[in-house]
């Protein structure tokens, strides 16, 4: 007799639920608060304009000093995208990477970001890997946001510099450990009134 109500109850609920099982697995989409919508619009700006500089810098119609400049907005104090002389050189020719190399080497001299680029440049066009090496050494010497070891590495193993790719993305690990660490003793702190440090 109770059987019979369990399964029917049961069949009540499967229908119900439809093909998603339980309720709670359905996700209810919440509502989300004024604040969280103008966040999503300023990313999907964001995300916009970042696409729209992209297309603009890989055009061959843009001039090599727009590109060098877009490069220097976009990546201060990083180094360029592993690659971009490469894409520059297939979608213009070797002459307009040049060109903009050099432009970004005049508008940031020095920089991470120029030095990274140069030493791109001369790998694919010249093929001196001695000169790579000069190039990608003053880079590291060149005050290096840590956000940039990922690429940095990428263009040492690029050149076939793997233990100074390991090193450095070591360095980069152990810092991000370093500072997870910190932050964790510091919210377990807090009131012993932890600064940081």
């Amino acid at each position: 007799m109770w059987t019979g109500v369990a399964k029917s109850r049961r069949k009540r609920q499967q229908r119900r639920r439809g093909s998603g099982g339980h309720p709670a697995g359905r996700g209810v989409v919440p509502r989300r608060s004024a604040a969280e919508l103008e966040l999503e619009r300023v990313a999907e700006l964001a995300f916009a304009e970042a696409r729209r500089r992209s297309e603009e810098a890989l055009s061959p119609d843009t001039s090599p000093e727009r590109v060098a400049a877009l490069v220097v907005e976009e990546f201060k104090d990083l180094p360029v995208p592993p690659g971009l002389a490469i894409r520059l050189g297939r979608d213009g020719s070797e002459e307009r990477a040049r060109a903009v190399a050099a432009e970004v080497q005049r508008l940031a001299p020095g920089s991470v970001t120029a030095l990274s680029f140069a030493a791109e440049i001369v790998g694919v066009f010249d093929h001196d890997p001695g000169r790579v090496d000069e190039l990608l050494d003053e880079a590291l010497d060149a005050g290096l946001d840590p956000d940039g070891s990922a690429e940095l590495a990428q263009h040492m193993l690029a050149s076939g510099r793997e233990l100074d790719a390991i090193e450095l993305v070591r360095g980069m690990l152990l810092s991000t450990s370093l500072r997870t660490r910190t932050r964790r003793r510091c919210s377990a702190a807090r009131s012993r009134g932890c600064t940081g440090a």
